[in-house]
């Protein structure tokens, strides 16, 4: 039988990114005579002993493994192994500086840069702390002049609303046979609802309510000039329906035409118990019915004042019986609303008012009852509108 081997030949520069032939050494070292057999680059080192050619390899066994050395200042990678016939041991040995020194220039580079970043990121947040903290120190500078700009409007607000509720009545006109009350709520410091008491000519009494387009400062400043003109117009004892002729002309002339005024008027004779009722745009007035037990709207349709100069206002006249009642609303209870944005509305109210009435309590207690009915349907819901109520008993 033939006996042999097979030998495979591979370039190693195909392996790696060196020149092998240049710098891969492969020597065979005779363990006997401690010689050089086979140098692969210094053929000059061939019969020399072993620690004159490569000192640190005395003696190298293939136990040894893969080990490094330093032969005259070069580091240095070996591997090995014993033959047995002949007693020799191969080993190749490649110097290693010149492929670890690159990476490691890199990684020196690497981390020099890593250095810089972040010294650089370390003053970058040092300025910005700086800044953070000089920002901070003007924020709260301004913070205080807003908050004492904040003050002087809260207090100049409650200034306002008190002139503004000051305009209203603190109490009801007692005028025999009947009980009267009215309880204004503005959705804000100030707003645009109103009302009002006027002692007339023979024991008569008007009830005014009014309500003028708008929100808070914007709807307030009208509501007090009405407020003015209204208390100037009443001097003269004029019927309602020309009162709201002469009102709605003149705030024709005074207000633009973005701004309106709706105003109800009921005009009461205690004497006659009856009551002349005149509507501008505000929600029909509610008639609670002693002796039917139930609550009809008063339908009176006119445009508000200040649209139309030439605008007509009808009157209505109701008898009034022992136990009926009179609501004036404006529309911050009607379209009040939840937490849905359902609105409150004008069957609800009607039958707030039912309940009310049927406990048959006075003015006053039958206000706070509607509006406790309101403030239960809108739960946690933010008031939208001012609300106003005038309540008139017959006894």
């Amino acid at each position: 039988k033939h006996r042999g081997g097979v030998l495979a030949v591979v370039g190693l520069e195909a392996l790696f990114e060196a020149h092998t032939g240049n710098d891969v050494h492969l020597a065979v070292v005779d363990r006997e005579t401690g010689s050089v057999r086979y140098h692969s680059s210094d053929f000059t080192l061939v019969e020399k002993p072993l620690k004159e050619a490569v000192p640190p390899l005395v003696n190298p066994t293939v136990e040894d493994g893969v080990f490094p050395f330093e032969f005259k200042g070069k580091n240095f990678l070996a591997n090995g192994t014993d033959l047995v016939t002949p007693p020799w041991t191969v080993f190749a040995y490649i110097e290693t500086d010149k492929y670890l020194a690159r990476p490691q220039q890199i990684g020196r580079i690497a981390l020099g840069a890593s250095l810089a970043f972040i010294l650089l990121c370390g003053a970058i947040i040092r300025t910005l702390v700086r800044r953070l903290r000089a920002h901070t120190d003007q924020l709260e500078e301004a913070n205080e002049v807003v908050q004492a700009h904040n003050k002087l409007l809260e207090k100049e607000l409650e200034t306002a609303q008190s002139m503004q509720m000051g305009l209203m009545p603190t109490n009801s006109p007692d005028v025999e046979g009947f009980d009267i009350s009215g309880f204004c709520r503005p959705a804000t410091h100030v707003g645009g609802d109103f009302f009002q008491y006027f002692p007339l000519p023979d024991g008569r009494v008007a009830l005014a309510l009014a309500d003028v387009t708008g929100h808070g400062m914007e709807a307030a400043i009208p509501t007090v000039l009405f407020s003015g003109i209204l208390d100037s117009q009443m001097e003269d004892a004029t019927a309602p329906e020309e009162l709201f002729s002469r009102l709605n002309r003149s705030l024709y002339r005074t207000l633009d035409r973005r701004t309106f005024v709706c105003f109800s008027m009921g005009e009461l004779d205690p004497t006659s118990r009856r009551l002349r009722l005149v509507n501008g745009g505000c929600p029909y007035p509610y008639h609670y019915r002693a002796s039917s037990e139930d609550v009809v709207e008063l339908h009176l349709d006119a445009f508000p004042l200040g649209v139309r100069p030439e605008s007509e206002y009808g009157v209505v006249e109701i008898n009034l019986d022992p136990g009926d009642r009179i609501v004036f609303c404006s529309d911050g209870i009607i379209e009040a609303e939840n937490g849905i944005e359902e609105m409150f509305g004008f069957e609800r109210t009607a039958e707030a008012i039912s309940r009310a009435a049927g406990l048959g309590v006075g003015s006053k207690e039958f206000i706070e009852h509607l509006l406790s009915e309101v403030d239960a349907f809108c739960g946690n819901a933010e008031q939208g509108d001012d609300q106003t109520i005038i309540v008139l008993r017959a006894k």
